[in-house]
């Protein structure tokens, strides 16, 4: 039995605990695939990029590698990176028409804007990274809603 889900879920943490460590504005998010997330992105005209991935695959692992350097480069911060799993999730590779593993599909708003398919070298990465960024200059992300102002405390003896 293959420990997909897990080693997924342990690459989730790992890159999630450097997001919050790198703060938000300097990285971009790395994360599985869902379709609230697919959907926001597609709504809000953010650039994002799909990464068919298997575990096992050593050339995922070429490709996680390279990203993995890239992912505190500011000209991504706000771009997302959501991984597809090779083995589990067939039925959003058929929805995206992808039959192989090492696959990025790059999208701004609901426009596909490309494919790259088994490239492991830092520079087509780079290059396929950034032609999705390109293609969404004026996306701008929505901060957090501000928390109410707080309540001072009563006085003393009040």
């Amino acid at each position: 039995m293959r420990a997909t889900g897990f080693v997924t879920a342990i690459r989730s943490v790992v890159f999630g605990a450097a997001v919050l460590a790198a703060g938000s504005a300097s990285a971009f998010e790395w994360t599985t695939y869902t379709n609230a997330l697919a959907e926001e992105a597609r709504l809000t005209g953010r650039p994002y990029m799909l990464h068919i991935h298997a575990d096992w695959c050593t050339t995922c692992q070429a490709q996680d590698r390279v990203l993995e350097t890239l992912v505190d480069d500011p000209r991504f911060a706000n771009l997302l990176v959501m991984t597809i799993d090779y083995d589990t999730k067939r039925n959003l590779m058929m929805l995206f028409n992808v039959g192989e593993r090492s696959t990025f599909v790059g999208f701004a708003g609901t426009t596909e804007l490309g494919r790259s398919m088994w490239d492991t070298t830092p520079e087509g990465i780079t290059a396929f990274l950034q032609m999705v960024v390109d293609a969404s200059p004026n996306y701008v992300p929505t901060a957090p809603a501000a928390a109410p102002p707080a309540t001072p405390a009563p006085a003393p003896g009040a």
